[in-house]
This record gives C-alpha cells, sequence and structure tokens, in this order.
C-alpha cells in the first residue's frame, strides 16, 4: 500500500514525531540510569576507585542521553526538542536542567577550558620543585540530589511527550504503510516476542 503524499505542513509535523519517539528512548535511558545509580547508592562508595569509576562513567551516560534531545546534530532533518516543553518543570528543576546541560556540554562531550579553570602552582619542597594543576574535578558527578531530580524531570518530560505523541500520531496515521496481519501471523508475532522475553 503507498503512503499518502505529505504536504509541507504534514512533513513538518513528521519530523516533530520523529524527534518525540528519539526524545522517549533517550529520556527513557537516562531515567533507568538514574535510577540505577539511586538504588545502588552509589554516592555512597565513592571511596572505593571503582565504585567512583562505576558512578563517573553512569552519570556521564545518563547526562548525554538526557541532552540528546535538545542537541539535535541536524536540524534540517530532525529539530532539537523545543524548549516549549520545559514549561512543566518547576524553577529547581530547571535550574538542575540548566546545570545538566551545561555538564554536557562544557566537560562531557567537549572540553571547555573555562570549565576546567585550571591554575597550576609550583611547590618547592626541600628544594625539589613540583607541578600542581589545580582545576575543577570536571568529571564528578551530580549531587544525590540533582540525580533524584533529574529522574523526576524524565519522567515528566516522557509523560508529557507521550501527550504529544498521541496527537501527531493522529493527524499521521493515513502518512504510514498500512500492514495487515492474519491470525497465523499474528500468533507468530506474538510467540516471537514471547521467546525473546523468556531469553532474557
Amino acid at each position: 500500500m503507498s503512503r499518502k503524499p505529505l504536504t509541507a505542513e504534514a512533513e513538518g509535523k513528521l519530523r516533530q514525531l520523529y524527534r518525540l519517539l528519539m526524545s522517549l528512548s533517550d529520556f527513557k535511558q537516562a531515567s533507568l540510569i538514574a535510577s540505577y545509580i539511586l538504588a545502588n547508592k552509589l554516592h555512597y562508595r565513592e571511596d572505593h576507585e571503582w565504585g567512583r569509576i562505576l558512578h563517573e562513567a553512569l552519570n556521564c551516560a545518563m547526562i548525554i542521553a538526557y541532552c540528546r534531545p535538545f542537541s539535535g546534530s541536524d536540524p534540517k532533518k530532525i529539530p532539537a526538542l523545543s524548549d516549549g516543553f520545559l514549561r512543566i518543570l518547576n524553577e529547581h528543576e530547571k535550574e538542575i536542567h540548566k546545570i545538566v546541560m551545561h555538564d554536557r556540554n562544557g566537560v562531557l562531550a567537549h572540553s571547555d577550558s573555562s570549565a576546567w579553570d585550571l591554575q597550576p602552582e609550583v611547590w618547592n619542597i626541600k628544594g625539589h620543585k613540583l607541578l600542581v594543576p589545580w582545576c575543577n574535578d570536571t568529571s564528578a558527578p551530580l549531587t544525590r540530589g540533582a540525580t533524584k531530580t533529574l529522574y523526576r524531570i524524565c519522567r515528566k518530560l516522557m509523560q508529557e511527550l507521550i501527550k504529544k505523541r498521541i496527537n501527531l500520531e493522529t493527524e499521521l496515521m493515513e502518512s504510514f504503510d498500512t500492514i495487515t496481519f492474519s491470525d497465523q501471523e499474528l500468533e507468530k508475532l506474538h510467540k516471537e516476542v514471547y521467546d525473546k522475553k523468556i531469553s532474557r
């Protein structure tokens, strides 16, 4: 079955829908990582080197996933998520959003010298000179409170995106290919999904 030709307006809405679908996946990933960090109390395990490394790695992955929807790298094809979605956040949540975006842009996805704030100094210890490269701890994870807030932000944004997604899907339903399943095909599909769940 051929697709219904798209108007310019419909093409714009289709790109919006794709952004919503991609963003839902990103926010889900970020919320699952935040949940793991909190459930496993990684904020309290940083006295062990492996705990610190794991926490830093997961914190980085969480922030990168959260920021992807707002950092569209190809706006002509799929635009970034509109900041209008942030209106549902309270002031504290908006502040955490800004901090997370700054972390992503300044020290995680890029290396911003101002974020590092390098201030080397020389220590003279009994005639032996040692350069001490003082700087900000750019790999420091979010606090436990900020991680909890980011988890809450993700869940709120996901709910908002789902509402918008339903509306766009309804408008664009005729723009997609339609596949009709027979009873046998449905049974086979159900079995494949069930088998995948069992194998995990």
